[in-house]
C-alpha cells in the first residue's frame, strides 16, 4: 500500500513515517523537497495549489493529513486562519477525489 503523509516533515508526522515505512511506501509531502530514504519519496507540495496536490496525491492508495496552515501562503496573506485551513483541506479532499485515494485520514489539534 502506498500512503501520502501531508505534513511529514513536522512532528507528528515525523513519529508516523517512522512507524509506517516498516510495512508500506511512504510519499511524503513537503512544501520543500527533502531526501528520499528507503521507504520514502518526498514531493514538494504546496496544498494551496490544486496542481501540486493532484501531483503529491497521484498514485497512492491513502492520504494522512496532518496539516495546519498557521503560516500565511505568500500568495493569502489577509485571510484569516480558519480560510486557509478550509482552503488547504478543501484542496486536498479534491485532489484526493480526482486522485482516486481510497481512505483520508485527518488528525487535527486546534
Amino acid at each position: 500500500m502506498k500512503i501520502a503523509i501531508a505534513g511529514a516533515s513536522g512532528f507528528v508526522g515525523k513519529a508516523l513515517v517512522r512507524e509506517l515505512e516498516k510495512n508500506h511506501q511512504i510519499v511524503g509531502l513537503s512544501r520543500v523537497k527533502k531526501k528520499d530514504g528507503d521507504n520514502i519519496v518526498w514531493r514538494d507540495c504546496d496544498l494551496f495549489s490544486m496542481l501540486d496536490a493532484e501531483k503529491g496525491l497521484a498514485g497512492c492508495d491513502v492520504a494522512i493529513y496532518l496539516v495546519h496552515s498557521m503560516r500565511p501562503s505568500a500568495h493569502l496573506t489577509q485571510g484569516t486562519f480558519d480560510d486557509l485551513d478550509l482552503i488547504v483541506a478543501d484542496n486536498f479532499v479534491r485532489a484526493a477525489e480526482s486522485c482516486g485515494i481510497k481512505q483520508i485520514i485527518f488528525l487535527g489539534g486546534m
